[in-house]
């Protein structure tokens, strides 16, 4: 089975879990037409009876609106981020005014416009898919995120370029080295990578109150990559992939005075200094 078969039926059970709670957070009758015709093109892609199913649809969900490609996965990311708060179930992460976050990983910015709702000062969201980015800034201007500064960039341990592997689950998309797997859909698109270290200097950050990964395996190169800042953050939340790569992440972390303080699942990890909890 192709890694893009498996990611569609891995996304199968979540999609309709998203679809059943943002249907509960839509808000009246104009955002529940919109979501039941995103709904309806997911299902008929679904049925391969959709011809355009890069084309990207637009709905209203608890007064954001949002521009979003069916299949991709990316529905199930309001469900994550606005209902289940898989970034914030701590309470020493739970979003503030006047914070500092650092995205990475932003995909189509639910994240970010989380942020910028929370009142956060300074935004920045990372991500590389050039495609995918399209629809970060999009969701970013209709919705007035101007706390938000978009950055068409992957994190990772060495400011270089680098191969990125598209998924039709744009939530899949990671950076690659080596030949395209066998019998693999995706394909590769070569993108721009810096380091956390090298975005401070650029944007004169002093600290940051939140960094936020969902990096699809990259965990500890982003984490290899802001060595020199560091002890400049006070927490960090991942969406981790392994326990091996958790451990090496909680390994690196402990040098800089993390220490984790909770486990969620399905696979998100929370660090923090002493101080902060």
């Amino acid at each position: 089975m192709s890694r893009t078969t498996q990611a569609s039926r891995g996304q199968f059970k979540p999609m309709l879990r998203a679809a059943a709670g943002c249907w509960h957070a839509a808000r009246g009758f104009n955002e529940h037409r919109a979501l039941a015709g995103y709904i309806a093109r997911r299902a008929l892609g679904r049925a391969g009876l959709d011809f355009d199913r890069r084309r990207a649809c637009t709905i209203r969900l608890g007064g954001l609106e949002l521009h979003l490609r069916p299949g991709s996965g990316e529905l199930c990311l309001y469900q994550e981020i606005f209902r289940d708060f898989a970034y914030e179930r701590h309470p020493a992460f739970a979003l503030r005014p006047g914070w500092s976050v650092l995205d990475c990983g932003a995909n189509i910015g639910m994240f970010s416009l989380r942020a910028a709702r929370a009142g956060c000062a300074q935004i920045l969201a990372l991500e590389p898919d050039p495609e995918t980015f399209g629809r970060l800034a999009l969701n970013l201007e209709r919705n007035g995120a101007s706390a938000v500064i978009p950055l068409r960039l992957a994190a990772g341990r060495a400011t270089c370029r680098a191969a990125f592997e598209r998924s039709a689950v744009s939530t899949l998309g990671q950076l690659v080295s080596g030949a395209p797997r066998e019998g693999s859909a995706s394909s590769r698109v070569v993108v721009e990578v810096t380091t956390l270290a090298n975005l401070f200097d650029r944007y004169s950050v002093r600290n940051v109150h939140l960094l936020k990964l969902d990096v699809e395996g990259a965990e500890c190169d982003v984490l290899e990559g802001a060595r020199p800042v560091l002890d400049r953050v006070e927490r960090v939340v991942m969406e981790y992939h392994g326990a091996q790569r958790l451990s090496d992440c909680e390994r690196l972390l402990r040098q800089y005075g993390f220490a984790r303080v909770a486990i969620a699942a399905p696979a998100y990890a929370y660090f923090a200094r002493e101080w902060v909890c």
